[in-house]
């Protein structure tokens, strides 16, 4: 059984497209520790700061020339958006009427 080199050429880059449109990027939010403090020369002890004030989500590193600071990093935005409430089924949108949020 020989494989159809044009099939596959199609299919593979398509399958990769697919796969490459379906997955969700997690962007990463940074802010100030609030448990490290002093001056920050260990990324790896900025990093360990971070990641058990964040229970474990993200990691640190040292940010700044002269005084530098621990941030820590961890993923953001992956909170569902609140519920929308239906509209009642009395309220009619016409001319005259004003919508009401």
């Amino acid at each position: 059984m020989a494989f159809n080199k044009k099939a596959v050429l199609l299919v593979f880059p398509l399958a990769l497209l697919i796969m490459a449109h379906c997955t969700e990027a997690v962007r990463m939010c940074s802010s100030p520790s609030e448990t490290f403090h002093g001056k920050c020369v260990s990324h790896k002890n900025c990093a360990s700061t971070c990641y058990h004030e964040n229970q474990g989500a993200g990691g640190g590193h040292c940010v700044g020339i002269i005084w530098p600071r621990c941030k820590c990093m961890k993923p953001c935005g992956t909170m569902t958006p609140p519920a929308v409430a239906k509209p009642s089924s009395s309220a009619k949108i016409g001319k005259a009427e004003v919508l009401h949020y």
